[in-house]
């Protein structure tokens, strides 16, 4: 065929949008336009610009190969090779789970805390965090690059993962602020508080509810990074185990759990130390304006403090709310972030934190002037 009678690129985006929509794809335009580009070479401007010219055919080829293996079902992000996640690009392979917007909620609580404790250690050595089950490191690199004077260990029991959260954090520019550990968050070596922040998002999914799981994930994402045993909650448990052990007293944990595991997760944080705590249901259905989707997922966040009082007669509840600081006189959570937690949210923030269903919040102020040189266990 003569060159003057090849498709534009404007005619093949056209034909990919409608490959990947009747492939059942919900962001056709999108995902052609990020396949376009990933085998053109160019940005979304010189799409714009050459969308009238036909492209290279090795370019047209390349181009139709990336739409059938997204009409076969592979994720765009291990097509591409990288998925955005808070403003940034991260590398993922089938050794990671791929970065959701929704948890970009957690990280925006860890900022919140982490300003806090910058503000009372502004002469200590740098504070530290630890990402158990770090997968591509996205948590833990963004939380390094919003930070500065923070360290962190990112740990996670695949090699393959572990590799992946190395090279983003030299991407990042954040290696030498990154310790990467091969480990199992059921025994993480940890050494006694250590860590100001510890941050997860764990296995949470019961083996049983495999079914309810998109097909999508179940052929291309991680299962060791999926599934839990013990109903979902093996994990979860020892993250908030672990979190006792490793964090100095007023330090926070945060977490992902499951949107029915909140009272579950509650009763784990309860019974690991954690003192003060917000129950909040799913925010209402019109929230969910925005394109991308949150599927069955939910954040806890929680301080180490000192073990939690019984509950006692009289302790409030209000529906799904419920107030676990009754024995405490003075709660220091910040007016903005209990803004933020009871759903006066907007920008990046409104995005990923539709779905808040527990709580847990800091009521002891962190100690001051307590140094702690290593994060890890000494080993004989």
């Amino acid at each position: 065929m003569p060159a003057t009678d090849a498709p534009t690129l404007d005619a093949l985006m056209l034909q990919a949008i409608a490959r990947l929509r009747a492939a059942g794809d919900d962001s056709p335009h999108v995902c052609a336009r990020a396949l376009a580009q990933a085998a053109t070479g160019l940005d979304r401007t010189g799409l714009l610009l050459a969308g009238n010219r036909p492209p290279q055919p090795e370019q047209a080829a390349r181009f139709a190969a990336l739409v059938t293996r997204r009409c076969h079902g592979e994720p765009l992000a291990h097509i591409l090779g990288q998925r955005e996640f808070y403003g940034r690009d991260f590398t993922v392979s089938p050794a990671t789970l791929i970065p959701r917007p929704e948890t970009e909620l957690l990280v925006e609580l860890a900022l919140d805390h982490m300003r806090q404790q910058e503000a009372h250690h502004a002469d200590a050595t740098p504070p530290r965090l630890a990402d158990l089950g770090t997968g591509s490191g996205c948590i833990g690199i963004t939380l390094l690059c919003e930070r500065p004077r923070w360290q962190a260990l990112l740990m996670d029991i695949s090699p393959a993962a572990l590799a992946i959260a190395r090279r983003n954090a030299h991407i990042h520019h954040v290696a030498p602020r990154a310790l990467c550990l091969l480990g199992d968050m059921l025994a993480p070596p940890l050494a006694p508080r250590r860590l100001h922040l510890l941050v997860s998002n764990p296995p949470y999914i019961a083996p049983d509810e495999r079914p309810e799981v998109m097909p999508e994930v179940l052929r291309h994402e991680p299962h060791t990074a999926l599934f839990s045993p013990e109903n979902g909650l093996a994990h979860l448990r020892a993250v908030c185990r672990a979190a006792r052990h490793a964090l100095i007293p007023g330090g926070v944990l945060l977490l992902e759990h499951g949107w029915q595991q909140g009272p579950a997760v509650r009763s784990l944080l309860t019974a690991s130390g954690f003192v003060s705590g917000l129950c909040l249901p799913p925010q209402k259905e019109q929230e969910n304006a925005c394109n991308r989707q949150v599927n069955d997922q939910h954040r806890s966040v929680g301080p180490l403090s000192q073990p939690a009082p019984k509950p006692q007669q009289g302790q409030q509840q209000h529906g799904d709310m419920v107030d676990l600081s009754v024995a405490v006189k003075q709660p220091v959570m910040p007016a903005r972030l209990q803004h933020k937690l009871v759903g006066q949210r907007a920008g990046r923030f409104a995005r990923a934190a539709r779905k808040i269903h527990f709580a847990a919040i800091q009521t002891v102020p962190p100690l001051i002037g307590r140094l702690f040189p290593e994060i890890l266990q000494r080993t004989a």
